[in-house]
């Protein structure tokens, strides 16, 4: 359970500097950890059957049906990729417990601070 709890935490003060998970790329190093995440927690995952998990499980689901009717069909695997870490991080998310889900967002102001102030240093770089 701990290990959950840390892990979440890093997930969510990282991603904003992994571009926002918006690059296959980024994405795909989120699943990987997430995976990774389960596969070390010894309790059986607890599904959900809430409506916001059916939701975040079909993003993906309908972005790799893409493959049968899309435009270009070879992007749909991707676009599966990049929306992958949402389910997941629902699915790890709902592994916890209420008052731990809310001690999640206390470090995100201080992480979009450290963005904020990282990103004034870093644009006289190319001025």
């Amino acid at each position: 359970m701990k290990h959950i709890q840390c892990t979440m935490h890093w997930v969510i003060l990282l991603s904003p500097f992994l571009l926002g998970l918006y690059f296959p790329w980024t994405a795909a190093l989120c699943v990987l950890l997430l995976l990774l995440l389960f596969s070390l927690k010894r309790e059986p995952i607890r599904l959900s059957r809430s409506p916001l998990f059916a939701a975040c499980l079909s993003i993906p689901l309908f972005a790799m049906a893409g493959v049968f009717w899309g435009t270009d069909r070879g992007m749909a695997p991707v676009g599966f990729l990049q929306f992958l870490p949402l389910p997941l991080f629902t699915l790890a998310i709902e592994q916890l417990g209420i008052p731990v889900r809310k001690s999640l967002w206390s470090r995100l102001p201080e992480a979009g601070a450290l963005m904020t102030i990282l990103s004034v240093l870093l644009s006289h770089i190319l001025c």
